[in-house]
């Protein structure tokens, strides 16, 4: 929802992926990564981090909407479609 861009800082093929978010058209970026780290030959845990502020009247949304339901689907989905494979 609303203006931004997704810019990838950093690359560790396999293990790690660094982001820059910018939401709603700020230059502030918001720092975000997925990290996956091997626990047996068939599961992988994954973290999936962001780090930044909500500028204003965007912080207030927060009250109202839970990001986390966002990740753990996000994190569902991949699960999902890495099973498949």
């Amino acid at each position: 929802m609303g203006d931004g861009k997704q810019v990838l800082t950093k690359l560790d093929e396999g293990k790690r992926v660094d982001m820059d978010l910018f939401f709603n058209g700020t230059g502030d970026a918001n720092k975000s990564f997925i990290s996956t780290t091997p626990i047996d030959s068939t599961s992988t845990k994954v973290i999936w981090e962001i780090d930044g502020k909500m500028p204003y009247p965007f912080n207030i949304m927060s009250l109202f909407f839970d990001m986390n339901k966002d990740f753990y689907a996000g994190l569902s989905n991949l699960k999902e479609i890495l099973e498949k494979q």
